[in-house]
Parts: C-alpha cells; sequence; structure tokens
C-alpha cells in the first residue's frame, strides 16, 4: 500500500482495498500461512491473497538484477520468515519468543519439539505445554466437539451448576479455535469493583489521553483473569475447590496452562464416543491418546450473568464498541456488570458534574484499554490515574474536563464504583443502556459493527 500511496498516480480503489483487507485481517488472531487461508477472510479477494503468498514465499520483490548471493540470502530470510509464523502457532509462544528461538537456529515446530535439540529446554512450562498439544489445538474446535465438552462436564458435577457455551460457539461459528464455558452457581456471589480510581481523585497530571491516539486494534483485558488473588479468594472458589479437581479425578483435564478463582485455561481430552472408566480415561490422557482441545472455565458471580455473557460472547471488535459507549457515558462495562462513580453523600450530581464524570470516565477506560496496569502482588498504582500515552512533538494533548471549585472538591472528598441494577438481568437491557438495540450473539462481528454506523464507535 505504501508503494501505491508513493505512485503519482494512485489508485484510490486499490488503496481502499487493500486498507480494507488490513483492517478485516487485524481482527484474525491466528497467524496467517497461505493466501488461501486469508481468501476465506471477508474483504480479502484473489488479488491480495496473490500478494500475501508471494509475500511469504520470498517472491514479492524479485528484481532482474537480483545474483545468486541475493537470491540465496532472500531464501534464507524466506525460511526465517515462515519459521517466525509457524512457531507462533504454539500457544503462549508470541512473536518475541519465536524471533529469539529462530535466531538461534530453531527453524521448525520439529526441531523445537525434538529432544535431542536445546530449544525445548528454552521454553516457559506453558510453551512447553503448547508444544506438546501443538498438534491438536491446531485443529479448530467443531461444534458438536464443545458440545460433548459441556455435556461431560454437566454430568460430572452438582446440578446446581449452570454452564453456557460462549464465544465463537454462542456467536453460532461452524468452528473455533478453543472451548469457552460460562458456570454460575447460587453459592457465588461476590462482585469485585472495578480497579478503575476515582474519576476526580488529586493527581500528578490533570491531563488524559487524546481518544484519537487510541488505537483500532487495542486489544481488551481478558475477562475474569487476574494477576493475583487472596487465599481467601481462593478458598471460596469452587472452581478451584470442586470443578477442577472433579474433573482431574475423572482424567479428563490434560494439563493447566493457568489456574486462578474465577478463571481455569487448560487443555482437556475430548470426550470418548465410547463408555470409558474413569481410570480408563485418565491412563490414556496421560499416554497422550485420543484428541486434545483447548479449554476456558469461566466462574461468574450470579448477578453478572449478563455482562459476563456480553464480555465472553464477542466479539473482540463488538465488546469494544460497547464499551466505548459506556465510557462516553461516564459509565464503565466489564465482566461484572455496569458500573456508575456515586460520590459520597447521596448528592445528585448537576449537569457539568455528570459531563465531566462522563469525559473523566471515557478517557480511564480508553486508558485502561490501551496499557493495561502491570500490579505487583499487594503494590497498589504509582499514581490515582493510569499515565496517559505520550504526545508526538509540537501537538498539544487535551487536558481533563473541568469542574467548578465547589463541586469538584465536593468530588474529591470520596466517592465508589455503583453496580447499576437491572430488573431482568439481561444482555437487552445493559445494550439499551448505552443506545444501541439488541443484537443476537450471531450478529455480533466486526463487520455488523462496520455496517451500522460506517464504523467503530470510538476507533476514528
Amino acid at each position: 500500500m505504501d508503494r501505491e500511496h508513493a505512485q503519482e498516480s494512485r489508485n484510490k480503489f486499490k488503496i481502499k482495498a487493500f486498507s480494507s483487507a488490513i483492517a478485516a485481517i487485524s481482527q484474525v488472531e491466528e497467524p496467517i500461512t497461505s493466501g488461501e487461508q486469508a481468501k476465506q477472510i471477508r474483504g480479502v479477494g484473489a488479488g491480495i491473497a496473490e500478494r500475501i503468498d508471494n509475500f511469504l514465499n520470498g517472491t514479492e520483490d524479485l528484481l532482474e538484477d537480483d545474483t545468486p548471493e541475493t537470491l540465496q540470502l532472500r531464501r534464507e530470510e524466506t525460511i526465517k520468515r515462515h519459521a517466525h509464523t509457524a512457531l507462533q502457532s504454539i500457544p503462549g509462544l508470541g512473536s518475541v519468543s519465536a524471533r529469539r528461538l529462530v535466531d538461534q537456529g530453531c527453524l521448525s515446530i520439529n526441531q523445537l519439539t525434538d529432544p535431542d535439540q536445546p530449544y525445548f529446554a528454552k521454553l516457559t512450562a506453558s510453551q512447553k505445554i503448547g508444544a506438546r498439544f501443538h498438534q491438536h489445538l491446531a485443529e479448530k474446535v467443531a461444534r458438536q466437539e464443545a458440545a460433548a465438552v459441556l455435556k461431560f462436564i454437566k454430568e460430572s458435577l452438582s446440578s446446581q451448576f449452570q454452564l453456557t457455551l460462549v464465544g465463537s460457539y454462542r456467536r453460532n461459528q461452524p468452528t473455533s479455535s478453543d472451548i469457552d464455558i460460562l458456570i454460575l452457581h447460587p453459592d457465588y456471589v461476590h462482585i469485585p469493583s472495578p480497579t478503575l480510581p476515582n474519576p476526580f481523585a488529586p493527581s500528578s497530571s490533570e491531563e488524559v489521553a487524546d481518544v484519537t491516539e487510541i488505537k483500532p486494534k487495542t486489544k481488551l483485558p481478558t475477562p475474569l483473569k487476574s494477576s493475583s488473588s487472596s487465599s481467601a479468594e481462593r478458598a471460596a472458589s469452587p472452581l478451584l475447590n470442586t470443578i477442577i479437581p472433579t474433573l482431574t479425578t475423572r482424567g479428563f483435564i490434560a494439563a493447566t496452562l493457568s489456574s486462578g478463582p474465577r478463571k481455569w485455561q487448560g487443555i482437556v481430552r475430548l470426550p470418548s464416543h465410547e463408555p470409558e472408566t474413569s481410570a480408563t480415561r485418565k491412563a490414556k490422557t496421560e499416554r497422550g491418546e485420543g484428541s486434545f482441545r483447548r479449554l476456558d472455565l469461566n466462574l461468574v458471580p450470579v448477578k453478572s450473568e449478563a455482562a459476563a455473557l456480553l464480555a465472553l460472547t464477542g466479539d473482540t471488535a463488538f465488546n469494544r464498541d460497547v464499551r466505548r459507549r459506556a465510557g462516553k457515558m461516564g459509565l464503565i462495562l466489564n465482566e461484572y456488570g455496569v458500573w456508575r462513580w456515586k460520590e459520597n453523600g447521596e448528592q445528585e450530581p448537576s449537569p457539568e458534574v455528570r459531563g465531566a464524570v462522563e469525559g473523566r470516565v471515557e478517557s480511564l477506560v480508553l486508558q485502561e484499554e490501551q496499557d493495561p496496569p502491570k500490579r505487583k502482588r499487594g503494590r497498589p498504582r504509582k499514581s490515582p490515574l493510569p499515565q496517559p500515552p505520550t504526545t508526538p512533538p509540537g501537538q498539544p494533548r487535551k487536558s481533563a474536563p473541568s469542574l467548578p471549585t465547589s463541586e469538584s472538591k465536593a468530588l474529591n472528598g470520596g466517592g465508589f464504583w455503583e453496580l447499576v441494577k437491572f430488573p431482568h438481568n439481561s444482555e437487552a437491557e445493559i445494550l439499551d443502556l448505552v443506545g444501541m438495540e439488541y443484537v443476537p450473539p450471531e450478529k455480533r462481528n466486526f463487520g455488523f459493527v462496520i455496517g451500522r454506523s460506517g464504523k467503530v464507535e470510538g476507533m476514528g
């Protein structure tokens, strides 16, 4: 696209096609390994797919005066590029780790998993699990497989547990990269408050991020996943104390990637079509016999069901759009519910205060998405507000919405995030609150968001 821009007689239609394809490909989570794979993405045509193949094959820039030496260098770079892409197909192995391995001489997954090679020992525990099961995890999860996993878990647990398939399955996609299940239990009721600070707490800087600096592909925080948890939280979690031990005993769980009081991620063995005892299943799982898939279990407080369904159903572009609409209204929408700032004293804020709150909360939410805080256990943020991103030289940064002095002092006196209550605790009520009609799960996707308004809200 850069070359086309540089042409004196550039083709605006070709540039638009490039831009649309880039936007569509940027929403795909797994690496693109061929033009044929890219053609399956809406917005990528045959011409762009061919360019992708040429890029991956190292033939996109062949020149007439290339020498045998330069051609050899080009081929070597192509092999490294393919290796870099292939290694990233292993769960938990990102671009930086893959590049480091390639630079050390690892040029294939077979080399990585070869016990006689030094590369496997360099992996983290979760990366070793991903490498061990990479052939299984490379396969897409069929809907009937996800349904079989749900059935097995339901039959293994008490009827008090309520389980729902979410993610791609709930969006009615034919396949998915993993299986996501939402879990409710009547005894699990604690709802954690948002970690975002008081919008009007004093800070070392009253400047906030310019919303135009937020990039469209901002990654949302992983729902229900926290960097730390207290011993009390873990002791009260039916996920850790009932569900995981039960499924482990039944030989269902092959490996654990991460485990917390509200979210478990790992590898499970698909239930067999033939009857099996727990002992038989466990022995086969330990030997690696059968088919294995990635599973996420998400334990949610009962009153958070609607918000969790929204967060866990996706897709990312749809969730980003809905959350930013809430932020523009001075609300926080997360997997636990909708929250509004309530100052102490029960006083009703004036229109000026309400408007300022909306601007401050929107900025806080956008900053939290762009640069999630990295906390060490037991240590609070260094500043009451997230630090704004760097502004390009010569461009002024937007200031926070101002308040009349008396009202500012009143709000700075203290307050809390209050959970908004809905009569029916439904997704439709949440969407209505942020100014959206109900969108069925199968339409919650990037294309729908773009098609509805011409652009994604808050994405520029």
